[in-house]
């Protein structure tokens, strides 16, 4: 993303993270299916960034036809990234924070 993307965008009331991709990984869970009741395996992506002053775990379910194994890490280690913050499924984003006056 470029940086006149990005403050076009925090302009606009969207939520951001700048921070420095540490790793990043897939856990396996097995879950409930919605819709038959039975278990089944899933597959969640768990990235690691640093932002200036805490370290933030991202995450975000695969896709049912992805496997693990097809995970790519995104970007190096120590490399600058932007985060998105979107809310999971129905949810309202829910952040810890101080609230600051932009001047």
């Amino acid at each position: 993303m470029k940086q006149s993307e990005l403050m076009a965008s925090v302009n606009a009331g969207g939520l951001f993270l700048v921070a420095t991709f540490v790793s990043g990984r897939v856990e396996s869970i097995t879950i409930r299916d919605k819709k038959t009741g039975q278990a089944r395996g899933a597959n969640i992506i768990k990235e690691i960034v640093m932002t200036d002053t805490e370290p933030c775990i991202v995450s975000r379910w695969m896709k049912d036809d992805q496997k693990a194994e097809d995970y790519k890490v995104p970007c190096a280690k120590g490399q600058k990234i932007v985060v998105r913050v979107k809310p999971q499924g129905m949810n309202v984003p829910e952040v810890n924070g101080t609230c600051e006056i932009l001047t």
